[in-house]
């Protein structure tokens, strides 16, 4: 078992207090571009000083250690700096190194603002623009040279980009700050789309993207969608700006109808491992600081066209609705020829992934550590106890019965889970606990344990299981559950009570009431192979919900799924 951070990010505090110290000792920029530092990233190149004079400024942030200046050229220091260290930085400040010079540079005055977290620098250091034969052909070119080094693991660009009208008009758009980015993400079914679209107020000149949504089935979500619809725009517009020659950052302005997104692509808060969709975060956070780009977040209504006409709209939400249908019509496209399965790749400008057991996760959730550590165990126990073999474990709808444990109270949560290895106040546990002499069921003298409590063969034992059964009938109807499904579930527990209670596994021991559907037989035949025993304990096979919100959706109901199965777990 595997838990680690593919970074190379040394975690010992005192060797990064080291590098920033010798940071912000210099007073020249050869100094500065020289010193020691393994998280050094040189943004533009920097000349040495001249006779001139200009402002830098050091910016103290909770995410890094950065120096500004008013050209576009910045050095970044990547590593979270904390409240402890921030004194050491500020004592440090008025030390100088003492080494020699190289005669064309010279020393530079560092003070530090009181109260403040900024330190200024005068000098000056002339930055040449970029060569013109050096710059990219286009973005075009950028992004197939991006795709050819990519693979399941490494790298991910948007699937489709391509451009509408004169790309020159877009390159001057940006250069004037007029440029504007438009998302939008679609989930359904499991699936995760998003669309962008990079063009001016005056229109005809675009640039389309669509992209499926990277990640495992688990992570896909409405949310996440939203997010990598904003990092393809982040990453287009940032290869669009290498076609610049100007050392200036222009502005652009991206728009999505995802809020919460939105607040957190832009966010200047530290992020946190294990914050939801840290991988994806993480990487717009990354694309943003290297882009050389000002950018400005403006949230837009979305759903408008369902409220209101065409006209009535304005020009940032008629662009939503565009990438909206666009989005969900990829969407479809994924779904209607079974591409359900997404990669979940390490981005370009992720700095931090994430694997447990070499696979990459979106963020450090804690129940996923807690699973890598105690699952191999708790499955041996399961195996050991006759209740769940290793290799059915799989096949259970894990995230429908952790749904469901969670709609409880935690004393219910207690006793089901005390309840389902044998843990109870049954004959069995009350013989030792020394509150009987006999283990022995109070109905009809049997052995009593947590498997007989269902099977108990006495009168009332039996009546009380068919009131039980009953009352899940009636819970069947007022779900408006499928009747096939209905059937075979109640017909599965009913073996319970029966002698030789085995199903068969080859085939469905239950008629299926003439539906061929390949996938119902399916999952009814995984629901088998784990018994009625594990049905009564609430343990589902992978597939029911998808069936019944399949069901739900044919009689055109807008219910869930999922909360079915939940229910149902």
């Amino acid at each position: 078992m595997d838990i680690f951070i593919d970074a190379l990010v040394d975690q010992e505090e005192l060797l990064w207090l080291n590098w920033c110290r010798q940071y912000l000792q210099v007073t020249t920029l050869l100094e500065l571009t020289t010193a020691d530092g393994r998280r050094r990233r040189l943004l533009q190149p920097l000349g040495p000083w001249s006779d001139s004079l200009d402002r830098w400024t050091w910016l103290f942030s909770r995410t890094a250690l950065i120096l500004f200046h008013r050209t576009a050229a910045s050095l970044a220091i990547y590593r979270p700096i904390n409240s402890r260290s921030h004194k050491t930085f500020r004592r440090d400040l008025h030390h100088t190194w003492t080494g020699t010079l190289p005669g064309d540079v010279q020393r530079a005055s560092v003070n530090l603002h009181p109260r403040t977290a900024y330190v200024t620098v005068t000098g000056t250091a002339p930055v040449d623009p970029p060569d013109p034969e050096s710059l990219p052909a286009s973005i075009l070119h950028i992004w197939r040279e991006l795709a050819a080094d990519m693979d399941d693991n490494w790298g991910w660009v948007p699937e489709y980009i391509y451009i509408e009208g004169d790309k020159q008009v877009l390159l001057e758009a940006l250069e004037k700050g007029k440029l504007r980015v438009i998302s939008d993400g679609s989930f359904k079914q499991q699936v995760g789309t998003a669309a962008v679209q990079l063009q001016t107020r005056r229109g005809g000149h675009v640039i389309w993207i669509k992209c499926r949504t990277p990640g495992k089935r688990e992570d896909q979500s409405a949310y996440r969608s939203e997010l990598i619809g904003l990092l393809a725009g982040i990453l287009v517009a940032s290869w669009l700006r290498l076609r610049l020659q100007s050392l200036a950052k222009p502005r652009v302005c991206v728009a999505c109808d995802g809020s919460a997104a939105l607040r957190q692509a832009f966010s200047t808060w530290p992020l946190s491992p294990i914050a939801p969709h840290f991988d994806l975060l993480s990487s717009i956070c990354e694309a943003l600081r290297v882009s050389n780009i000002s950018w400005a977040e403006q949230h837009v209504g979305g759903h408008a066209d369902q409220t209101k006409t065409w006209r009535q709209m304005s020009w940032w939400k008629r662009r939503n609705s565009e990438v909206d249908d666009i989005a969900q019509g990829y969407a479809d496209e994924l779904i209607a020829t079974n591409d359900t399965i997404a990669t979940n790749p390490k981005f370009f400008s992720e700095p931090c992934a994430i694997y447990i057991d070499n696979e990459k996760v979106s963020c450090l959730a804690l129940e996923s550590v807690d699973e890598a550590v105690l699952l191999p165990e708790l499955m041996e126990y399961w195996a050991a106890k006759g209740r769940l073999a290793p290799e059915h474990f799989r096949s259970v709808d894990w995230p429908i019965v952790h749904r469901a444990m969670k709609s409880l109270k935690p004393a219910e949560q207690r006793f089901i889970t005390k309840h389902t290895v044998g843990m109870c106040g049954v004959g069995k546990f009350r013989k030792r606990c020394g509150l009987n002499s006999k283990n022995r069921c109070p109905l009809c003298g049997l052995e009593e344990d947590h498997l007989h409590v269902p099977r108990c063969p006495s009168d009332r034992a039996k009546t009380q299981w068919q009131l039980l059964l009953q009352e899940l009938q009636e819970w069947f109807q007022s779900t408006t559950t499928a009747t096939p499904i209905a059937q075979f579930l109640g017909a599965l527990l009913c073996t319970i009570r029966t002698p030789n209670n085995q199903p068969q596994t080859e085939t469905p021991w239950y008629r299926l009431h003439g539906m061929s559907s390949s996938a119902l037989t399916q999952v009814c035949e995984a629901q088998l192979r784990l018994g009625p025993q594990c049905l009564l304990e609430g343990l589902l096979v992978h597939g029911w919900a998808d069936l019944q919100q399949q069901f739900y959706r044919s009689r055109g109901s807008r219910r869930s799924g999922n909360l079915w199965a939940a229910n149902l777990s």
